[in-house]
């Protein structure tokens, strides 16, 4: 919901560190270096160390900032990139909540980590779909930043990780409903 808006402020905190940084680092290393971050964070927190599970996704959260920012400013784009970031993004986001569910969870845990999980699934296909036919920018109730607030919340209230999965899952999937509807109402040769 607040992406556009922060990652605007963000990119530009970003130029003077880019400019020395994008010299020597491609954008698929920080993607690479970015994903072996953000797999230190479920160890994290099945050894019971919240703190420094947060310090690492959010450190993989700024990483993952880079490796595009990166690629926009040494002008190398490229297909693989993209996909190796999105799949790098989902590995984590499908990491945390089953170390979350495994360790601290009761009977219900790994069910609802599924349905979060299952709730990304539909959304990405959805997105993608919908970014194809409109525009690829399109805001949802639940992006980026919500997604961390989130994430963070259950990495350190572990005890409501049950609640806090549940109203994510739900509001990951009314964002993919309402792409959907968007979709459907917005772009009319999509009803013929």
């Amino acid at each position: 919901m607040f992406d556009p808006e922060l990652r605007t402020i963000l990119n530009r905190s970003l130029e003077v560190p880019l400019t020395k940084i994008s010299r020597r680092i491609t954008p698929n290393m920080a993607t690479s270096f970015g994903l072996l971050i953000g797999l230190t964070a479920p160890a994290a927190i099945f050894y019971e160390f919240p703190i420094i599970a947060v310090f690492l996704f959010l450190s993989n959260r700024l990483i993952d900032a880079f490796d595009g920012a990166i690629a926009r400013h040494r002008g190398h784009d490229s297909d693989f990139g993209e996909i190796f970031d999105v799949a790098s993004d989902f590995i984590i986001y499908a990491l945390i909540p089953i170390s979350i569910a495994y360790r601290y969870g009761n009977e219900n845990a790994m069910l609802i980590a599924a349905f979060l999980i299952g709730s990304y699934y539909v959304n990405a296909g959805i997105m993608l779909s919908v970014s194809r036919i409109t525009d690829p920018r399109s805001r949802g109730l639940i992006e980026g930043f919500e997604t961390i607030i989130f994430y963070c919340a259950m990495i350190l209230a572990t005890k409501y990780f049950n609640q806090i999965a549940s109203v994510f899952a739900f509001l990951v999937f009314i964002t993919a409903i309402a792409r959907l509807f968007k979709l459907y109402f917005h772009v009319p040769k999509i009803r013929e």
